[in-house]
């Protein structure tokens, strides 16, 4: 496996949220929720990276996209909580 997700703690009355380590090398700024997805034979990783984890502020969200064996990332539009009326 080329990414380890540690548990870093949880959000008030929600879910647990998570650093992630690739190729060695933790990825800086972000945590990560637990809901993932690995494709083409493990060489991209799909993962809900959290760009807050304020109980009040959030969720705010993205899904980033991580191509293991090429090191690099892409980042999908940020989704921001939202009031239902």
């Amino acid at each position: 496996m080329q990414y380890e997700l540690k548990y870093v703690s949880e959000i008030k009355f929600g879910p647990a949220y998570y650093s992630l380590t690739v190729a060695g090398k933790k990825v800086p700024n972000f945590v990560y929720g637990f809901t993932r997805s690995e494709l083409q034979d493990g060489r991209y990783l799909a993962i809900e990276e959290w760009l807050t984890t304020n109980y009040q502020k959030g969720p705010i969200t993205r899904v980033a996209i991580f191509d293991l064996d090429n090191k690099l990332v892409t980042r999908l539009a940020t989704v921001k909580k939202r009031v239902c009326r």
